[in-house]
């Protein structure tokens, strides 16, 4: 698709029939609400009886708050009910010149003439090529010339067609089409060309001719599925986001065209509601976690060949081992960063072999990491469609009947969920892996804030329930184990995060969090003595098998995976917090207090160890560590670095690069170097 620069995101919510909730900002929108149970029967004006075969997923106590309402007309009983008209006292309605009148006394903004649709737009929208973008709400009508001017005025970001070629019969005899068929519906997205399309109103009815299977059918002969996106009823979806929701702290960034891809948007929508409703409906129970996963084995006693027989349609048999190898090799090691016992690499694969669920799950994210990957290497181009994708949606379809429903949203996705089946970070097993991977990228997030975010779940929420603080450091010594102790690493700079950010919102925000000067030297100093203590406690296995003091970057090599990414989130920390010292610490003796040794060394350790899930996790410490450098040579090895990471990986990084050079105070030139030196290998030029 392409991207759209509309300045607001927008979410919809399709309720049934013509009726969705638009939510642009802080605006909500209702179009042609209709809320009637299935069954209810209506008898329209030529006296046949219309029967509604459709359930609504939401009701009335459902909606958010309503600003204003489009209602195409007011005397078709698919398009306003009796619950319906409820909602009209109070709230601006948008309809015809004669629903006005029929609807008086109520305020009415009136269009001219009768109603061909609905264009919303605002000055902060922004623009496209010039034009205010929009968004078209089509109501009952069908396809008329007179709509391609659309395009001469406005922008369309987001499209809602009422579809279904809806028949009724004329008063002297025949039928009339009075919605658009899936060809018009064709005929006015080449008109008006829209970033998306939502289909509305094509089931429920027996007016309606054509149905969601027809529908695709068209669209896809016509090369529009892409454009195409029927939401999943009642999940409030996200259809378009601004770019200010995907910049970083200092400055814009090229997206992946897979991040706004209409499909990928709402498919990951839906898995988040999904997950939602999962926590919010699961029963207490000190083993529930393990009931969960044990539910994940849908076909438990059954052919092991079933769960790969699902991506069948969706792969070739050469394509699912290649995708397969790639997880094993690729992708798992970098989930397994901090698991010596490989619970990704190991432990899933396994579990895939009866989990259609899955098994979609671990080829998608294969596929997506390989399509990267080959992409910056230059053997392929971005597609417009992906096998990532279809895996990625095949994964919810098969996910959505094992998780319980429940219509209410009030937690946030993962953390949601370890919330409601008690996982934390010593809960053992594949859960304690899954937990862990989380940790790190939610620390991941925090980084990017720059000090104004902390992660997602409280770091106290990481910890065994009741436990306190004090005692925080034994509890992790007391597992004796190297992945613990560098799961300790993530804990210590998680707080570091937290603290930063607990210290910005007192001070320039004015939170009352309690974190006045005196709190915060007490934390801060106690915070600097476990990160000490952490590193004067590494076992054997986290401590560098060699280090050469060279120029401009060290030298440190580690034989075990979690040696790497958790001395670089030690110095990462360090960082942080020498960055945010109280007074009463003006100085920290030694190399330990010096932001630019901490930096060099995180560089120094990317460069000597080019373990691929070690690369990905080492993004935010590059960024921070990067700020501080100050010659050119530096400057250079990084960037090249960062690119490598890149090309080596597929995973996204080099949207960092124009904040370093911000940082820096001048434009990072493209690229300058061979392409042909491994990674590992690139670097110092002297030693001393």
């Amino acid at each position: 698709m392409a991207i759209t620069k509309l300045n607001s995101s927008v979410r919809v919510t399709h309720v049934g029939t013509a009726t969705a909730v638009i939510e642009l900002d802080n605006l909500t929108i209702l179009t042609d609400p209709y809320f009637s149970p299935e069954g209810t029967e209506w008898i329209g004006k030529s006296g046949a009886k219309l029967v509604n075969s459709y359930q609504p997923p939401l009701g009335l106590e459902d909606l958010p708050s309503i600003d204003l309402i489009l209602l195409s007309h007011e005397d078709h009983k698919d398009n306003l009910d009796d619950l319906g008209r409820q909602l009209l006292n109070g709230r601006h309605v948008f309809t015809t010149t004669d629903g006005a009148r029929n609807l008086a006394p109520r305020k009415a903004h009136l269009p001219g003439g009768e109603c061909l649709g609905f264009i919303v737009s605002a000055e902060h929208f922004g623009t496209s090529n010039g034009k205010p973008n929009a968004i078209y709400f089509s109501g009952d009508t069908v396809y008329i010339d007179e709509l391609a001017k659309i395009k001469d005025r406005f922008h369309v970001s987001v499209a809602l067609f009422s579809l279904g070629k809806a028949m009724v019969p004329k008063p002297g005899g025949g039928m009339l089409q009075i919605t658009m068929d899936s060809k018009q519906a064709v005929q006015l997205m080449r008109d008006i060309e829209p970033d998306i399309v939502i289909p509305l109103h094509f089931e429920g009815w027996s007016l309606f001719k054509e149905g969601k299977s027809e529908i695709e059918e068209v669209v896809k002969e016509e090369g529009f599925e892409d454009k195409f996106k029927f939401l999943a009823p009642g999940v409030n979806t996200k259809i378009l986001v601004s770019i200010e929701e995907f910049s970083t702290p200092s400055t814009g960034w090229q997206l992946d065209d897979f991040v706004l891809d209409p499909g990928y948007v709402a498919s990951r929508e839906e898995l988040r509601w999904l997950m939602l409703n999962t926590a919010q409906t699961a029963p207490p129970s000190p083993v529930h976690g393990d009931s969960f996963i044990s539910g994940l084995d849908t076909h438990s006693g059954e052919d092991r060949s079933s769960a790969q027989h699902t991506t069948s349609h969706l792969l070739s048999q050469g394509r699912r081992i290649e995708y397969l190898k790639n997880y094993i090799s690729q992708v798992a090691p970098w989930l397994d960063m901090f698991d010596s016992s490989r619970a990704f690499g190991m432990q899933v694969p396994l579990l895939a072999q009866t989990s259609p669920a899955l098994l979609c799950a671990i080829l998608a994210i294969s596929a997506r990491q390989k399509e990267r990957k080959d992409a910056s290497d230059g053997k392929s181009t971005p597609q417009k469609s992906f096998d990532s994708l279809e895996l990625y949606q095949e994964a919810i379809r098969l996910l959505t009947p094992l998780l319980a429903r429940d219509w209410r949203r009030h937690l946030e996705g993962c953390a949601a969920l370890f919330d409601a089946f008690e996982v934390h970070g010593f809960c053992g097993g594949l859960l304690q892996a899954v937990f862990w991977c989380h940790a790190r990228m939610d620390l991941c997030g925090a980084l990017i804030s720059d000090g104004t975010q902390s992660t997602m779940i409280p770091p106290i929420a990481w910890l065994p329930p009741g436990t306190d603080e004090s005692n925080v450091r034994q509890t992790f010594k007391n597992i004796q184990s190297p992945d613990m102790h560098a799961n300790y690493a993530v804990y210590l700079c998680a707080k570091a995060c937290e603290l930063v950010s607990d210290r910005t919102h007192h001070d320039e925000l004015g939170a009352p969090n309690g974190c006045t000067a005196e709190v915060f030297t007490s934390r801060w100093t106690r915070l600097w003595d476990d990160l000490q203590a952490w590193i004067d406690d590494r076992p054997n296995e986290l401590v560098p098998l060699q280090i050469i003091e060279s120029k401009p970057f060290p030298q440190i090599l580690y034989l075990h995976w979690a040696a790497i990414s958790s001395n670089q989130l030690y110095h990462t920390a360090c960082i942080l917090m020498l960055g945010s010292m109280p007074r009463r610490h003006s100085h920290v003796p030694g190399l330990t207090g010096s932001s630019i040794w901490h930096a060099k060394r995180i560089c120094g350790i990317s460069l000597t160890n080019p373990h691929q899930g070690c690369l990905n996790n080492a993004i935010q410490p590059l960024w921070l560590a990067g700020r501080l450098l100050s010659h050119e040579s530096e400057h250079t090895i990084l960037v090249d670095l960062i690119r490598d990471i890149e090309s080596t990986t597929g995973w996204g990084t080099c949207w960092r690069i124009p904040d370093l050079g911000a940082a820096w105070g001048y434009s990072v030139r493209k690229s300058s170097r061979s392409k042909n030196v491994p990674l590992g290998q690139r670097q110092n030029t002297q030693t001393g």
